[in-house]
């Protein structure tokens, strides 16, 4: 797209029933005054990939505009590829968005401090992306209390904490299908009595993703004894640059994926480790570890499910 120039209230004065408005990756601004009556958006897509891209606060004008007609948006993405952009959330601790979300997404927009309050009262949310971001502190309640959620990604922040309660009902994390806490979050660090770290192990989640959280403990039980029906549906576990320890004797049965590298696994492989009761292709990251002994010997009729070994 070569498109240039300003969009402005008078580009959408006509533009009443527009559905959806989709600016992403585009060198154009938007610039639209507080008062502005907008056309009934259901879905904003306004996403910054091109260093020259410069908004100047463009979501204010829109979140305000929303605001005050009552609009049904289901769909917001405000992801910006580039930190230095002027792309940005800004909206005040006692916001009370008068839309019930589907799918929230701010990767890169620039989001500081604590996870907004208001999305918790996102019922109907089921995505939500807040990676990339500037988040401190830790995680409030408002995550746990989306009863629909079912992708969550806070990594690459700065939080710390301990995981809200709500987060750590049974009903609620059985409902995500892909969790994603990578890199610097302090609380993991206790992941052998992290209830929700193992109901999601155990639940019926797909993608668990706790890569880089300082979880320094000697390998779970869960992962030596666990086995996974066709029922339970987890198909990733990424548990790589921890300080995981010990000897690695088993793995879950019935997964597709693990990930255990870049952790202080010691020992030797042992020759039935690679086995898969699901019947089905996985795949076993063991690599930069410090195991040590004989590699077993692999064959199409001991291990005819194992796709991919990196050791």
């Amino acid at each position: 797209m070569s498109l240039e120039g300003v969009l402005s209230d008078v580009h959408f004065a006509l533009c009443s029933s527009l559905n959806p408005l989709d600016l992403g990756y585009t060198p154009l601004r938007l610039n639209l005054s507080p008062d502005w009556t907008p056309f009934q958006l259901g879905e904003l897509l306004i996403a910054v990939m091109d260093s020259n891209t410069e908004r100047v606060d463009c979501i204010g004008p829109v979140i305000q505009s929303v605001k005050n007609t009552n609009l049904g948006i289901s769909q917001l993405s405000l992801e910006g590829a580039l930190s230095d952009t002027h792309l940005k959330l800004n909206t005040t601790a006692d916001f009370r968005p008068p839309f019930q979300l589907s799918e929230l997404l701010l990767k890169s927009s620039k989001t500081e401090g604590q996870i907004p309050l208001w999305i918790g009262m996102q019922h109907e949310l089921i995505c939500l992306d807040m990676s990339d971001n500037f988040l401190r502190e830790q995680i409030p309640e408002s995550p746990g209390q989306c009863s629909k959620l079912e992708f969550l990604d806070l990594s690459n922040h700065l939080l710390s904490g301990r995981i809200p309660e709500t987060m750590q009902q049974t009903k609620q994390s059985n409902l995500l299908e892909r969790l994603e806490l990578s890199y610097p979050f302090a609380n993991l660090s206790n992941l052998k009595e992290s209830r929700l770290v193992r109901q999601l192990l155990e639940g019926t989640n797909s993608i668990v993703i706790t890569k880089s959280c300082g979880i320094q403990v000697e390998v779970p039980s869960w992962i030596k004894t666990q086995k996974y029906s066709s029922n339970d549906h987890l198909e990733v576990i990424g548990l790589s640059h921890n300080y995981i320890v010990g000897p690695i004797t088993h793995l879950p049965y019935g997964i597709e994926s693990i990930d255990l590298s870049y952790n202080v696994l010691s020992g030797s492989l042992l020759q039935d480790l690679f086995h898969s009761s699901s019947g089905g292709k996985f795949t076993t990251q063991l690599s930069f570890n410090n195991l040590s002994g004989p590699i077993p010997s692999f064959g199409v009729e001991s291990h005819p499910y194992l796709q991919i070994l990196r050791l």
